[in-house]
C-alpha cells in the first residue's frame, strides 16, 4: 500500500509537470500549425454533411483568362477598360443590384482617356460603390487609396482595406475587421460592403456590432469557407459569377447577356486571371492532380468574408483556460495510471479518449465554433505514453531493487536470469563450456592471526577488496559463483554462453591482481599488512544449474575435474612464486595471444590428478610490458627448451640471469639434475606433492 502510494505520488506530479510543459509550448504557438491543420480538416467534413454555409446574395464578376484574351484582340490591356468598369455599375445598378464593390486598385487618372471620363461619371450617377485601399505594410504602414477623381466624385463612396491576414503556413483563415492609421479607424473590404449593405451609420456603429455579437478575437474574425471555387477548376461552385468576357460581348452586340442575375445581389469585380499576383491559399486548396498547387483568387476569399457576415455564420473560437486544461489533463491521466498489469487497457483507454476529443471537436465546429484540439490530442498522447514508461520504468527500477537485494546473495546474472524469464526455480544441471577462475589471497591466515585484535577492521577491508573484485569480475563479463573466506570463484561464459570467456578470465585476473595492487596500500597504512593474491584459471566442460534441496535451498553452481583443476592451479601460485597461472586449454582458447605476455613454465601433474597439465604465467597485458621483461622471457623460453631437452648445463646458464621466482625454481631443479641425472624415460613432467 505505501508503496503505491509513492507510485501514484510521483506519477500525478509529472503529470502536472507535463501538462504545464504542453500549456507553456501551447502558449508559444509550438502547436499553431498543426492546429491549423486539424482546424482544416472541420471544414472537409461540415462540407460532407452538408454544413457549409450557401451561396448567400453574392455575384463575382471576374477578370479571368478569357477575359483577358478578350481585352488584347479588341487591342487593349487590362488597365484601358475603365469604360468597361463602368458599363458593368451601370447595368448591375439598372438591373437591381444591392452594391457593386471592386477588388481592383483604380490609383491612376487622365483627363484625356475617354474610358477613365466615362468610368468616371457613370459612379457620380450611380447609388455609390466600394473601392479597395491596400495598407503596405499592416495596420500601422501607409495605406493606398483610390484615386480621388473616382473616389470622391460621390460621396456614398467607400472604401475597404483588401489586406490579407496568412497564418504561419500562409494560409488565409481570417480576416482583420478594422485597420488604423493617424489616428483614424478603416475597415477591411468585407467589412465595409457588409456596412454598406445593412445601412449601418458608421464605423464607430460596425464596431459596436462586432463587439456586441463577441465574434471578433484579437481584432479578427474567422471565415467560414464555402467548399468549391469560381475558377472553374471544381465541380463545385462557391459563388454564382460572370466573366467580363461575356459582358463585353454583349455591350459590342456579340451575344445576350441575362443581366437579372444582379438583381437583389452584391457585386464584387476582381481580378483572377493566371498571371495575377492576388492568390492565396485557403484551407480548401491542396494539391492538384499531384502537382500543380491551386490557390484562390483575392476575390473569392472576399466573397467567403462576406459571405459569412451575411449568413451570421462566424466561426466563434472558444478560449481556453489554464485551469480547464489542467482538471482535463488530470481527470485524463487517471484513466492511465500505471496500476494495471496489462497495458492494453490503457491502449483502449487511450482509443477511446482520442475519439472523444475528436469528436465533441468536430461537433464544435459543426455549430461554427471551434476549440485549440490539438493541445488536448497532444496531452491526451503524450499522458499515454508517459504512463507506458512511467509503468515499465517502475517495473524496470523493481526488477533492479530485487536485483540489488538478492545480487548480494546470487549471482547477479542468475537473479537475471529469473527475473527475466518468469520460470519457477528448479534443481538441475547441463554440461556446458565455461572458464572458472580461483582467487585466493596469500598468507590469509597469518593476516587474520595478525589483526586478532582488530577483527571488525579486518572484515571491513577486506569488504573493500571483495567489492573491487566484484566490479572488475563483473565489468568483463563475469559471474562472482560464491566467496569462501577470503577466496572468490568465478564463472565466465555462464549462465549464458559465450565463446570468449577464456579471455573474460584472464581479464579479470590481471584485474584482480590489480586490484591489491590497489587495496594493499590501504592495508598496509590501516592493517600493517601487504595484500597480494592468487588466481588459477582453466576451462572446459562442467556441469552447470541448480543445486541443493527442491523445497529448502538452492544455489547455482558448477561441478567436475575441470572445476577441481582450476582451484589446484590457483594453490600452485604458491609453489612457484606467481600470480596468475592459466591451464593450457585456457591458452588455446586466447584468440589474440598477443594481447598479453604470458609464458609457458612447466608441465605438472597436480595432486589427485594423473594426467599432466602445462601451464602458463601471465603477467599483464603486452602493453604493459617493459623491453627488458620480453628480452628475459626469450631468455627463459631458451633455457625451458635447454631444460625440456635434458641440457641441464645449459639450461642453468640461462636461468641464472634471470631474477624471477620460476628461474630460480628452475635453477635449483638443474643443480639437482646435474648431480644425479634423471633416466632416459624422463618426461619431464614435475609432480607436485601438495595441493
Amino acid at each position: 500500500m505505501k508503496k503505491t502510494k509513492k507510485l501514484l505520488t510521483y506519477y500525478f506530479i509529472i503529470v502536472f509537470i507535463i501538462l504545464n510543459i504542453i500549456w507553456l509550448f501551447y502558449k508559444a504557438g509550438l502547436f499553431e500549425k498543426m492546429e491549423l491543420g486539424y482546424y482544416d480538416s472541420g471544414f472537409f467534413l461540415m462540407d460532407k454533411l452538408g454544413r457549409t454555409p450557401s451561396k448567400g446574395d453574392i455575384v463575382v464578376i471576374k477578370l479571368d483568362n478569357k477575359s483577358v484574351d478578350k481585352i488584347a484582340k479588341l487591342g487593349k490591356s487590362v488597365t484601358e477598360i475603365r469604360d468597361v468598369y463602368g458599363y458593368i455599375v451601370k447595368k448591375a445598378y439598372e438591373n437591381g443590384a444591392k452594391l457593386v464593390s471592386f477588388d481592383i486598385m483604380f490609383q491612376s487618372f487622365s483627363n484625356d482617356s475617354p474610358a477613365d471620363l466615362y468610368f468616371k461619371d457613370t459612379i457620380k450617377n450611380s447609388p455609390g460603390v466600394v473601392f479597395a485601399a491596400f495598407a503596405d505594410n499592416g495596420k500601422s504602414a501607409d495605406i493606398t487609396f483610390p484615386n480621388g477623381n473616382f473616389l470622391d466624385i460621390n460621396s456614398k463612396n467607400g472604401i475597404g482595406l483588401i489586406n490579407m491576414y496568412l497564418d504561419k503556413d500562409n494560409k488565409s483563415r481570417e480576416s482583420a475587421v478594422f485597420f488604423q492609421k493617424d489616428g483614424y479607424t478603416y475597415p477591411g473590404f468585407a467589412f465595409e460592403i457588409f456596412r454598406r449593405v445593412n445601412n449601418i451609420n458608421s464605423i464607430a456603429d460596425l464596431d459596436s456590432y462586432f463587439e456586441k455579437k463577441g465574434s471578433v478575437k484579437e481584432g479578427k474574425i474567422l471565415i467560414n469557407y464555402r467548399a468549391g471555387t469560381i475558377m472553374g477548376n471544381s465541380e463545385r461552385i462557391s459563388f454564382d459569377s460572370v466573366s467580363i468576357a461575356d459582358i463585353i460581348d454583349e455591350a459590342i452586340g456579340n451575344k445576350k447577356f441575362d443581366y437579372s442575375i444582379f438583381k437583389n445581389k452584391i457585386v464584387i469585380i476582381g481580378a483572377t486571371y493566371s498571371t495575377g499576383q492576388d492568390f492565396y491559399m485557403t484551407p480548401f486548396n491542396k494539391i492538384k492532380d499531384g502537382a500543380s498547387r491551386v490557390s484562390s483568387p483575392g476575390v473569392e476569399i472576399h466573397a467567403q468574408l462576406l459571405n459569412t457576415l451575411l449568413q451570421n455564420r462566424e466561426i466563434t473560437k472558444l478560449k481556453t483556460y489554464y485551469i480547464v486544461f489542467i482538471i482535463f489533463g488530470i481527470l485524463l491521466s487517471l484513466l492511465y495510471i500505471p496500476i494495471y498489469k496489462k497495458t492494453g487497457i490503457s491502449f483502449l483507454f487511450f482509443i477511446f479518449s482520442t475519439i472523444l476529443i475528436i469528436s465533441i471537436s468536430q461537433i464544435l465546429f459543426y455549430y461554427d465554433k471551434t476549440s485549440d484540439s490539438v493541445q488536448f490530442l497532444m496531452a491526451n498522447t503524450v499522458l499515454y505514453i508517459y504512463s507506458i514508461s512511467f509503468k515499465t520504468i517502475w517495473e524496470r527500477s523493481e526488477k533492479k531493487r530485487i536485483q540489488e537485494i538478492f545480487g548480494k546473495y546470487v549471482a547477479k546474472s542468475i537473479v537475471d536470469d529469473v527475473i527475466q524469464s518468469g520460470d519457477e526455480i528448479s534443481v538441475g544441471g547441463k554440461l556446458c563450456n565455461a572458464t572458472i577462475l580461483f582467487a585466493d589471497i596469500e598468507g590469509f591466515t597469518s593476516i587474520s592471526e595478525k589483526c586478532a585484535d582488530k577483527p571488525g577492521k579486518l572484515v571491513e577491508y577486506l569488504n573493500i577488496y571483495f567489492d573491487k573484485a566484484i566490479d572488475t569480475v563483473d565489468k568483463n563479463g563475469g559471474m562472482v559463483d560464491k566467496m569462501i573466506g577470503d577466496a572468490v570463484m568465478a564463472l565466465f561464459g555462464l549462465p549464458y554462453p559465450n565463446g570468449n570467456h577464456a579471455e573474460m578470465g584472464i581479464n579479470s585476473a590481471i584485474g584482480l591482481k590489480k586490484v591489491a595492487e590497489e587495496v594493499s596500500k590501504l592495508w598496509e597504512k590501516e592493517l600493517g599488512t601487504s595484500l597480494k593474491i592468487r588466481v588459477g584459471l582453466n576451462s572446459g566442460d562442467v556441469i552447470a544449474g541448480n543445486i541443493g534441496s527442491k523445497s529448502k535451498k538452492i544455489e547455482y553452481t558448477v561441478i567436475g575435474d575441470n572445476v577441481n583443476l582450476s582451484s589446484r592451479l590457483e594453490g600452485v601460485n604458491k609453489y612457484y612464486g606467481t600470480a596468475i597461472i592459466i591451464s593450457e586449454a585456457v591458452y588455446n582458447k586466447i584468440e589474440d595471444k598477443n594481447r598479453y605476455f604470458l609464458r609457458e613454465i612447466d608441465l605438472i601433474r597436480v595432486k589427485g590428478k594423473n594426467e599432466a597439465v602445462k601451464i602458463f604465467e601471465v603477467i599483464d597485458f603486452n602493453k604493459n610490458i617493459t623491453e627488458v621483461q620480453k628480452t628475459n622471457l626469450k631468455i627463459f623460453e631458451e633455457a625451458l627448451l635447454f631444460y625440456r631437452n635434458m641440457e641441464f648445463q645449459k639450461a642453468r646458464d640461462n636461468f641464472k640471469n634471470l631474477d624471477d621466482s620460476v628461474s630460480k625454481l628452475y635453477l635449483k631443479r638443474c643443480d639437482e639434475y646435474i648431480l644425479i641425472p634423471p633416466n632416459q624415460e624422463w618426461d619431464g613432467v614435475y609432480t607436485l606433492k601438495s595441493k
